[in-house]
C-alpha cells in the first residue's frame, strides 16, 4: 500500500498473524539494497508490461523498472489520463525508455491480447518478446457483511482480481521471452480491513518489485513475500527456501 509511513506495533497478535515478519528489519521506506540503479538489479535492454500502472503501486513499479534500465515499458490501466501522467514521469527521468500506453480493462481478454501483441511487435526487442509482467491492477471491494454488500460490487472483485489476472497471464504467454518473469501484487488487506493496515511509502513497493525481477531474488520464484521484509536478511534464508518447497506459500491450508 502507499502513503505516509506508520510504524506498526510488531507485538500486536494481529500484526504477527497477518504480516508474519520473517526478518528482524521491517521496512516501510525504500533503501539501498533495492535501489533500482544498482548494477546487480539492472534490467537494461529488457521489456516490461505493468498492469495497473496509472497510479499508486503500479505506477511506482513502472518508474522503478525504468530506473533499472528497461528499454521499453507498456503501461496498462483503465484511465488514459492517469497513464499519461505515469508516462510523463518516466520520460522526465531522461533515460530514453520507450513508453507505450494502453487504456484497457483487464477483464477484457481481447483488448489485453491486442495490447500485448502490439507491444511485443513494436517494443524494439530482437525477438519481439516481453521479459517482465507486473500484475498490479486490482480493486478492493468494501469489506462489509453479506446483508449489506452489493452483489455486483462483490462480483466485480472476482472479475478484476481473479479473472483479470487470468486474462493477463493468457495474453502474456504467447509473447513471453525465455526466462520471462511474472510478479503478482496483492495486499495484506485480504486478511483484515485496510483501515487497520500500516501504510508504506509507495516507492518501497516499486523498488522491491524491481528487485524481485533480479537474479538475487530468483530463489523466491513461486513464493509469497512481503515488500516490508528486508531483502538482505531474506537472502540469508535462501537455503531454507530451497530446502522447503512450501515455505512462503499460500494454499488451502493457509500461509506456510
Amino acid at each position: 500500500m502507499s502513503g505516509s509511513a506508520v510504524v506498526p506495533n510488531r507485538d500486536d497478535p494481529l500484526f504477527q498473524e497477518v504480516f508474519r515478519p520473517v526478518t528482524k528489519t521491517y521496512r516501510t521506506q525504500t533503501y539501498a539494497a533495492i535501489d533500482p540503479t544498482r548494477p546487480a538489479l539492472s534490467n537494461r535492454g529488457k521489456t516490461a508490461v505493468v498492469a495497473g500502472a496509472g497510479t499508486g503501486i503500479g505506477a511506482a513499479c513502472a518508474l522503478s523498472l525504468a530506473k533499472s534500465g528497461v528499454a521499453a515499458v507498456a503501461l496498462l490501466a483503465r484511465t488514459e489520463s492517469a497513464l499519461k501522467q505515469t508516462k510523463s514521469a518516466i520520460e522526465a527521468l531522461g533515460l530514453g525508455t520507450r513508453v507505450f500506453v494502453y487504456a484497457v480493462e483487464i477483464g477484457n481478454a481481447e483488448a489485453l491480447n491486442r495490447a500485448l501483441a502490439e507491444f511485443a511487435a513494436n517494443n524494439g526487442s530482437d525477438q519481439k518478446k516481453v521479459d517482465i509482467l507486473v500484475a498490479s491492477a486490482g480493486i478492493m471491494p468494501v469489506i462489509i457483511s453479506i446483508e449489506e454488500a452489493d452483489a455486483d460490487a462483490w462480483w466485480k472483485g472476482f472479475e478484476v482480481n481473479v479473472r483479470g489476472r487470468f486474462n493477463l497471464l493468457r495474453a502474456f504467454g504467447p509473447v513471453a521471452a525465455d526466462g520471462g518473469v511474472v510478479i503478482h501484487i496483492t495486499t495484506a488487506a485480504l486478511h483484515m480491513g485496510s483501515e487497520q493496515l500500516p501504510w508504506d511509502d509507495v516507492e518501497l513497493s516499486g523498488d522491491f518489485v524491481n528487485w524481485a525481477t533480479s537474479s538475487e531474488a530468483a530463489f523466491l520464484k513461486n513464493r509469497f513475500v512481503h515488500v516490508n521484509w528486508d531483502v538482505e536478511e531474506l537472502m540469508q534464508r535462501k537455503a531454507d527456501v530451497e530446502k522447503d518447497p512450501f515455505l512462503f506459500t499460500v494454499s488451502l491450508k493457509g500461509w506456510a
